[in-house]
């Protein structure tokens, strides 16, 4: 129940402070299995010249053993680029930038399905495969070396993929520019600027922490942030979730009384001690603290998605849940997921969006979840989940 809650107001809350000291930090560089010194100095040379920081390397990490599944290059053995990156940032040091992993291997993701290269939004480490252009000329490996590279640094600092001439393209190719949008030029831009000492850099660091299950170093990176820059709400509100993963409920009480008293508008307090109170087998209170969020939220299909979620997952009240999953659909909600529960709760159901737009859903246990639609609206590209 608490690992629930604390994926959920995670996931809502994002940090936009701003660093106070520029201090650079350090860019470190891993050969993960056996990539030639040749790809690590080419590697050196490309970060050093994006990021203006020092560039060091680290000891060679092992690859582990390779598994076949669905996102695999050619249906054959390849290895789980998230779970090298997990590997690449589980002790990094203490003045980590970006840490960077160089592998000769084939590599896969089951999140962009992408074969060459992986990062995630606001994390500090990234990987890459030289394995599709080790036979390339020395010019054009350099090239292909900086445009992956480009584009990998652009998610790690929150930029997403471009659909314009831009090195932010969803799919890298030789031909595509290694330049980027003015967009995308702005994160790359924003995102070299920043500080290992600022508020936002270490607010990222606290929220990566926190995704890998260390909660006393995400504990650390917030308070280390919010003594940079003092109340801001969403990094007092995963400071709170950071202090329950750890059972620490007083610590986690005033932090929210904190944020409340300086944001009294925002729903995010609300919603963590929702969480909170539900740990402690208070369901009235957490219930009560879940419709003052709601009531604050300025998102009303997001925020009645989640009371749905949390009645019917967490506090076990369908009643209420189909009460607000009704509700994110009359205020112009149209999340499949709630479709589904709906559907799983109220079989059939016949849902009237918007005349003469209807869809009905019936939700079966062996043949999973069937649509019928009718009027403007587009039906889901498959007929079941």
């Amino acid at each position: 129940m608490r690992s629930l809650f604390i994926s959920m107001v995670t996931a809502m809350a994002a940090c936009h402070s701003t660093p106070v000291d520029w201090s650079p930090g350090t860019v470190y560089l891993v050969p993960v299995g056996s990539p030639t010194d040749a790809e690590m100095k080419r590697a050196e040379q490309v970060l050093g010249v994006l990021t203006q920081r020092t560039v060091r390397r680290l000891p060679r990490r092992p690859l582990v053993r390779a598994a076949e599944h669905l996102h695999c290059p050619q249906g054959v053995p390849c290895y789980d680029a998230g779970a090298i990156l997990d590997d690449l940032l589980d002790e990094p040091p203490g003045d980590t930038f970006r840490i960077v992993g160089v592998t000769e291997a084939p590599v896969s993701s089951s999140v962009g399905r992408d074969s060459i290269a992986f990062a995630r939004h606001y994390e500090r480490a990234m990987l890459y495969t030289t394995s599709t252009f080790v036979s390339l000329p020395p010019d054009e490996a350099h090239a292909r070396t900086r445009q992956i590279v480009s584009h990998e640094l652009g998610h790690t600092f929150g930029a997403e993929h471009c659909e314009g001439p831009c090195v932010m393209q969803p799919r890298l190719n030789q031909e595509l520019t290694t330049s980027a949008c003015p967009l995308h030029r702005r994160h790359l831009v924003d995102g070299l600027s920043q500080s290992i000492d600022g508020a936002r850099f270490l607010a990222a660091v606290g929220r990566e922490r926190g995704r890998l299950g260390r909660w006393n170093g995400a504990i650390v990176a917030y308070r280390h942030a919010l003594r940079r820059q003092p109340h801001v709400v969403e990094v007092e509100t995963n400071l709170a979730v950071a202090l329950m993963a750890r059972e620490r409920y007083l610590e986690a009480r005033d932090v929210l009384d904190q944020a409340s008293y300086y944001s009294p508008k925002s729903p995010l307090p609300f919603y963590v001690r929702a969480g909170l109170y539900a740990t402690q087998a208070a369901p009235g209170r957490a219930a009560a603290h879940l419709e003052s969020g709601v009531n604050r939220d300025p998102n009303p299909p997001n925020a009645h998605r989640l009371a749905g979620v949390v009645y019917q997952d967490v506090l076990r009240d369908d009643t209420a849940a189909i009460h607000h999953f009704r509700l994110h659909l009359s205020v112009g909600g149209r999340d499949p997921e709630v479709l589904g529960r709906l559907a799983m709760l109220l079989t059939p159901t016949t849902f009237v969006f918007t005349d003469p737009e209807v869809v009905v859903v019936q939700y079966d246990e062996h043949q999973g979840l069937m649509w019928a639609h009718a009027g403007w609206g587009h039906p889901p590209e498959e007929s079941g989940w």
